[in-house]
């Protein structure tokens, strides 16, 4: 089916003529339909209460036992308003292993992500802020941005194209948190032609009130918001396979993939284990000399996810995230490890994806970043940026960009503003693709140049998506690819194989007139979807098929990596002990190995505790 799929190995590159076809995403990032929160207010109660509780105010019965802790309340608005609703609905897909909070991705679809996310993300909307919002929104608000919200209202000709937003954009409105919402408010856009500040004229409640307003637009079946939550009648959301569980053993060893490289021993090995039928469950041994190590009485599901840790040179290494086969009555789950370098000169840029799509005054740009490793060392720096991790990889952005999210968790991130730079705090492992996904805007009045430094060295493919089609793009470095079209959007292509060095700049100069905002696609090629685009690239200009997408994504989401953070590893090793207790309690394990564990971890505790003092 895909004769080019040797080329993964190493073969010698397959050259097309013709530039591949782009696949349109399966996960696109954004709602497709309205979030709808009946639909959620239902997912929630059947899946989520025993540790957010009824009421989302995090006292579920697995919090109140000592088996989770950190749960989260929901109903508390500065646990909420900060964030975006991307960065939530991230959570509920990709989980927290540290919080013992599972992933979503396989046992509910996107859209019921969707569902469920923006159900707990307004837990914290009250039946009189909503009210005194639509009131505040209909008296002030409602001329320019219409009653539905829609950018409609009797005086949005008096601002021009992409003068008054439409709030009901399911893409624009889960880049926007809550605390934008009221800055926006209370600040007004642009100049005296834009949206007026209202911060003089309205105290800070009542602009709460109508950003929260404001967001129940962009919403299906909002009245459920604010009223009394559901108790769960059924069981569960079906999971990927209703097979009776096992009492099976998971085994596997440490290994250092760094020549040279000791394989560490006497190491504490934690397993976490995510069941849709049970509450998540974490696990301690110790390896023994060898690095082997061995987890007995282990409920096994075929709809499970286990994944095994350890903690070397400060960083945490993992297994792949793994399922087992039906009625199997073990598993392997081993780990590579690997020592660390600095260098940056090991590092180099593989490939390069920027979609462009210029609306009303600036280009909105996604882009997507594919760097290599050529070291068998894990690269990670021993300087710390603002968030207590790390750095990684930098990323330079053009003068003028300004970021507006990202695809992948926020924490991992860094922003330097003022320098127009990207900092990344997770390790780029030896043979695996580390990429880096970034949501930015740069303003533009017809036209635009468009300079971008290279930290590292990029060799590879560089592809450059424009829409609308009839924009003029002038570039020395990326040659026309004809038209490409994602979904049922048409772009330019422009791309090419580039070899820069350090320092080098990727250039293109754009111009032309911009969509109105009313133009946006909601089928535009998202975050999720760039790093296929980049895959089809670099594996020898081969034509892509959907198996070969689901295969990155798997591939990719796997090998995700947890930076150490030192309260979060507390907090762990008291949810292991708490665990720990409650199997002795229950009689799952015996009294002696109970007490040889809970020594350890103890131990561990303490010297933790006493390092961080």
């Amino acid at each position: 089916m895909l004769a080019g799929c040797t080329g993964l190995a190493g073969e010698p590159r397959i050259v097309a003529t013709i530039p591949p076809p782009t696949l349109a995403p399966t996960e696109v990032g954004h709602p497709i339909a309205p979030p709808d929160m009946a639909i959620g207010a239902a997912l929630f109660a059947a899946n989520c209460t025993a540790c957010h509780g009824l009421n989302g105010a995090g006292d579920g019965e697995l919090v109140q036992s000592g088996q989770v802790q950190n749960a989260g309340n929901f109903t508390l608005p500065e646990t909420v308003i900060s964030q975006r609703p991307t960065a939530w609905h991230d959570t509920i897909t990709n989980g927290r292993i540290e919080n013992l909070m599972p992933p979503w991705r396989d046992a509910l679809t996107e859209q019921e992500r969707w569902d469920v996310g923006m159900y707990t993300y307004t837990l914290h909307y009250t039946h009189e802020q909503l009210e005194r919002g639509r009131a505040l929104f209909g008296e002030k608000c409602s001329e320019c941005h219409g009653d539905s919200g829609a950018g409609d209202g009797r005086r949005a000709d008096e601002f021009g194209i992409g003068g008054v937003k439409d709030l009901t954009y399911q893409r624009g409105m889960v880049m926007l948190s809550d605390d934008a919402i009221y800055n926006i408010i209370n600040e007004g856009i642009g100049n005296e032609d834009g949206m007026p500040a209202f911060g003089a004229e309205l105290s800070e409640s009542d602009m709460r009130a109508v950003a929260s307003y404001a967001r129940t637009l962009s919403l299906t079946n909002a009245n459920i918001i604010a009223a009394p939550p559901l108790q769960a009648t059924e069981e569960p959301v079906a999971s990927l396979d209703d097979d009776a569980p096992i009492l099976g053993t998971i085994t596997g060893a440490l290994q250092n993939g760094t020549v040279g490289g000791v394989t560490p021993a006497n190491t504490d090995v934690t397993l976490f284990v995510f069941l849709p039928d049970a509450d998540p469950l974490q696990l301690t041994v110790t390896a023994n000399e060898n690095g082997s190590f061995r987890f007995d009485g282990v409920t096994l599901q075929a709809d499970g996810q286990y994944v095994s840790t350890v903690l070397y040179r400060d960083r945490v290494f993992t297994s792949t995230l793994t399922a087992p086969p039906v009625g199997a009555a073990a598993l392997d789950l081993p780990i590579t490890v690997y020592e660390l370098t600095e260098d940056p000169s090991v590092i180099e840029i593989a490939g390069v994806v920027t979609q462009v799509s210029a609306i009303g005054s600036s280009l909105e740009i996604v882009q997507v970043f594919s760097f290599r490793n050529t070291s068998d060392r894990a690269f990670s720096t021993s300087q710390i940026a603002e968030n207590g991790r790390p750095i990684s990889v930098v990323i330079s952005l053009p003068p003028g960009a300004v970021i507006t999210g990202f695809s992948d968790s926020e924490a991992r991130y860094v922003v330097l503003p003022e320098q127009f730079l990207l900092v990344d705090t997770a390790p780029v492992m030896p043979g695996e693709e580390h990429i880096v996904q970034v949501i930015y805007i740069v303003q533009y009045a017809q036209d635009a140049i468009i300079e971008q430094p290279m930290q590292y060295a990029l060799n590879g493919p560089a592809r450059l998506l424009i829409r609308p089609t009839n924009l003029r793009v002038a570039s020395a470095q990326l040659a026309p690819l004809g038209i490409e079209t994602l979904g049922t959007t048409e772009f330019a292509a422009y791309g090419a194989e580039l070899a820069l060095e350090v320092g080098g700049v990727l250039r293109y100069d754009v111009s032309g007139s911009t969509l109105d905002v009313s133009q946006r696609a909601e089928n535009l090629v998202s975050s999720s979807n760039l790093p296929t685009i980049i895959a089809a690239v670099i594996i020898g200009e081969i034509a892509l098929i959907g198996g070969l997408y689901f295969w990155y994504r798997q591939r990719a989401s796997s090998r995700k990596r947890q930076q150490p953070d030192t309260r979060a590893m507390q907090d762990a090793l008291v949810r292991q002990i708490a665990a720990l207790d409650a199997a002795h309690d229950k009689g799952e394990i015996a009294d002696d190995y109970h007490q040889r564990q809970r020594a350890a971890l103890k131990t561990q505790l303490t010297e933790l505790m006493k390092n961080a003092s």
